[in-house]
Parts: C-alpha cells; sequence; structure tokens
C-alpha cells in the first residue's frame, strides 16, 4: 500500500526562536510522550487533494517575494485536536495577510481546518504529542510553567512533502528583508 504523500506550504521561524523551540522540547523530552521533531513552524496549508507541485512553487514563489519578514510572539500553550501541545502566537495582522494571501489559490484542495474559506485555521507551533488527551492536558500545565515567551520572525515559505510523519524540503522561498 502506498503512503499518501501531502504537499504543504509552512512557514519557517528565524534561527534564533527555532533553536529556543528544539531546546525546549529536549528538556521536556524526560517524559514517555512524543516531542515534535519537525523544525519549528507554522503551518499555512496542508494540501489533501491533488495540485500541481510546479503551480504550486510558482505561486508560493510569487507569495514570498511580496511578504517581509515580520515578527511573531509566542504568549501560550495549547491544546489542538489530535492530542498536540501547542505553542500559539498572539494575533499577527502579517501573519492573517500572509495566510490570506497564498490560500487565493488552491484554498479548495486544503484539508478542512487549513481552508481560509472554512475559517478554522489556528496558526500554531507544535511542541509536543501525547498518547492520549488526558495525557496532553495535564502536560499543558507543566509546560506552562516553564514556557517563556518567545519572539520569533517569519522569514521563509517552505513547501514540503509530508509523508511518515515527516516534513521533506522541496523548496524554500525567503521573504523580504524591511
Amino acid at each position: 500500500m502506498e503512503i499518501q504523500k501531502l504537499h504543504s506550504v509552512i512557514a519557517m521561524l528565524d534561527e534564533k526562536s527555532t533553536h529556543i523551540f528544539i531546546n525546549l522540547r529536549r528538556e521536556l523530552s524526560t517524559t514517555d510522550e512524543h516531542y515534535d521533531n519537525t523544525l519549528p513552524h507554522i503551518t499555512i496549508s496542508m494540501y489533501e487533494k491533488y495540485i500541481d507541485l510546479n503551480e504550486l512553487i510558482q505561486w508560493t514563489k510569487q507569495i514570498a517575494e511580496n511578504h517581509f519578514k515580520f515578527q511573531v510572539i509566542y504568549k501560550i500553550v495549547g491544546y489542538f485536536p489530535h492530542n498536540c501541545i501547542m505553542a500559539v502566537p498572539a494575533f499577527s495582522p502579517k501573519l492573517y495577510e500572509l495566510y490570506k494571501d497564498h490560500h487565493q489559490k488552491y484554498d479548495e484542495c486544503c484539508r478542512p481546518y487549513n481552508m481560509f474559506k472554512n475559517g478554522e485555521w489556528l496558526p500554531h507551533t507544535g511542541i509536543m504529542y501525547a498518547n492520549k488527551k488526558e495525557d496532553a492536558i495535564e502536560n499543558i500545565g507543566k509546560i506552562a510553567e516553564i514556557f517563556p515567551w518567545i519572539e520569533a520572525e517569519i522569514v521563509s515559505l517552505r513547501i514540503s512533502e509530508f509523508a511518515n510523519n515527516t516534513f521533506n524540503k522541496i523548496i524554500e522561498f525567503e521573504l523580504k528583508n524591511l
């Protein structure tokens, strides 16, 4: 049976905040829970329907060329379905505009919770995945106690192929410098 491969567009964080998230995950890795081993990011789109990869690459390049790098501030830890504990950035008009602009094409090909038209997108960066909902909820308190405010910069858009719980980079486009 062939494993389903999904394409995604993810907003990548700057090196400093990436290391803060990775170190936080290492600090928490003393339990049996599964810590997110992907590079810290915010998912802009996860496509479950076929789209031409070359067209997606050209569209994402165009979006990146029209957006500047910008700051986001992670202030809270929360729970997301699938037993995910996540860091949630404060509302950012620039992040919302980036998301909205990218969804001008291919929105109907996204997973329902990523679709712009559904209004369900919740920008977040995964920290850990628990085996059960109860474990996730218990761990939120532990994580909240040590969670620092994280000032991050969104620096690029990366197109990845997602398979076997791993994001494999296809191509990445830097956002413009101010």
